[in-house]
């Protein structure tokens, strides 16, 4: 199963980080902060995206455990039947041969 990498500590939220806005005088640390930003915003997406993935694989296991299980209860009934099947054909049989004296 996928772990997410990038999980935030509920202490430190960087996303409410990204809303506050701060005095800043130089441009190029303003347009270094806004290029952070971005990255933190594209990084939270990719969280996301994991997010969505990791529910994805569980529901994709629940179904093939469920399928698997369907798969042995088929398999079983199918086989008591030919068992039986061959079983009732056999006891039949050999009841009309020694009934007809045919050994």
């Amino acid at each position: 199963m996928i772990q997410s990498l990038f999980r935030a500590s509920r202490a430190a939220d960087l996303r409410a980080l990204l809303d506050q806005e701060q005095l800043v005088t130089s441009e190029e640390v303003q347009r270094q902060l806004e290029e952070i930003k971005n990255l933190q915003k594209q990084l939270f997406e990719v969280y996301d995206g994991f997010e969505h993935l990791e529910e994805r694989f569980r529901c994709m296991r629940a179904t093939a455990e469920r399928t698997v299980s369907r798969i042995w209860i088929c398999t079983t009934v199918t086989l008591v039947t030919m068992g039986g099947t061959i079983w009732l054909t056999f006891t039949k049989t050999k009841g009309i041969v020694i009934k007809k004296k045919l050994i």
